[in-house]
């Protein structure tokens, strides 16, 4: 049993690192393009469902009894408020400070920046604020902890009723189609980006309690061991992310949606409103199937197993420092220079901020792990 949840740990782990780096990628092509988003990327087609996953991963990981709801809530709290609040005074110092070292904002920008933080992409759309002075590297290293604290707040509802809720399909069904189109009525009647995300809210809960309910069925650990298996699997696989490219498609060229599914900073598709919380919730379940499989198949790969856990059993850290590699690696060594590589650019920026994470990374253990046998050894003389 327990080689088992090492290896289904391991699985999480990879699908994780394989889907951060492409977040990294995704963010790599705003600093190129900064409306990039808005436009039709074949390349995004092959994984909009990024956020998604990561939803039904935090509903997979739920345990039944495990831990009473306000212990969860509180052990929440600390995994999720106290990054936010520390990761805004490392962004303001290392992000800000470096953007007045290099004369590319002043004061006022910075504090646009933080008024963007406070006001959250939604509340800029509707609220349309001054925010004319606004530094880009800076409003992006705050604008990806929205899921910080909409993970947080939808995690204190998730806690108090799953464990009511996956008990039964009979229950369980109806709740999710009803989350499901609350947000659709939401996005399609109100707007598909209000302040805070709150629009998904509905949404982001449904995938997590879609997660929790697989769970129990244990979808994503059965075996994968005969050829036939094997060959059904990879079948299955191949159709899931057909599937997600053809709806990708088939929205793009029948109504001008690109990137549906994208969930990106918590908001609906704005060409297709809320219809884009189906297919956000579908394309999650889709591609948690494929990229779980896929990395099930390509960790028996020692190099892939190594490569992708490294960054996946990291992904929290990643998340919310690759804006931080991002900016000085914009400034500092292509000094904001956005035609250097042309459109191999977005792709040298991913590159770079993983060799630095990694390095980084190996460096603070290395480090972490000299001083843990120097007071070891200091213990054992005394």
């Amino acid at each position: 049993m327990e080689s088992e949840n090492k290896k289904r740990s391991n699985v999480q782990d990879m699908v994780k690192g394989a889907l951060i780096i492409a977040v990294v990628f995704f963010h790599s092509t705003l600093f190129v393009n900064p409306t990039s988003y808005l436009e039709f990327n074949i390349v995004f087609c092959l994984f909009p469902y990024i956020m998604g996953v990561f939803f039904i991963y935090s509903g997979y990981n739920y345990t039944v009894g495990k831990r009473k709801p306000i212990d969860n809530i509180k052990r929440r709290a600390k995994q999720l408020l106290i990054p936010l609040l520390v990761m805004i005074v490392v962004d303001a110092v290392l992000v800000g400070g470096l953007q007045l070292l290099y004369n590319a904002t002043d004061w006022t920008g910075i504090w646009h920046s933080f008024k963007k933080l406070l006001l959250s992409e939604g509340g800029i759309a509707h609220w349309n604020p001054d925010l004319s002075h606004l530094n880009f590297e800076l409003g992006l290293s705050f604008g990806v902890l929205w899921y910080l604290y909409a993970l947080f707040i939808i995690s204190v509802i998730f806690y108090l009723i799953v464990d009511k809720v996956i008990i039964k399909r009979s229950r369980f069904i109806p709740i999710v189609v009803m989350l499901v189109t609350l947000s659709f009525v939401i996005g399609q009647f109100v707007s598909p980006i209000l302040p805070y995300a709150i629009q998904s809210y509905p949404l982001m809960l449904a995938m997590m309690l879609t997660g929790a309910y697989l769970s129990q069925k244990k979808v994503l650990d059965r075996p994968i061991e005969s050829k036939k298996s094997i060959v059904l699997t990879v079948v299955q696989t191949v159709v899931a992310e057909g599937v997600i490219v053809g709806i990708g498609l088939l929205c793009y060229y029948c109504f001008g949606a690109s990137n549906v599914g994208a969930f990106a900073g918590g908001a609906l598709n704005s060409v297709i409103k809320g219809f884009d919380a189906f297919v956000v919730y579908i394309m999650a379940i889709l591609g948690t199937f494929f990229a779980h499989n896929v990395m099930r198949l390509l960790g028996k790969v020692k190099i892939f197993s190594v490569f992708f856990g490294f960054i996946g059993k990291r992904v929290a850290i990643v998340y919310v420092t690759h804006p931080i590699f991002l900016s000085y690696i914009h400034t500092i060594i292509f000094g904001k220079d956005f035609s250097v590589l042309g459109g191999f650019q977005p792709y040298a920026y991913t590159g770079i901020t993983l060799i630095l994470f990694i390095g980084s990374s190996l460096l603070v253990g290395f480090l972490s792990r000299k001083n843990a046998k120097g007071t070891k050894e200091v213990n054992n003389e005394n």
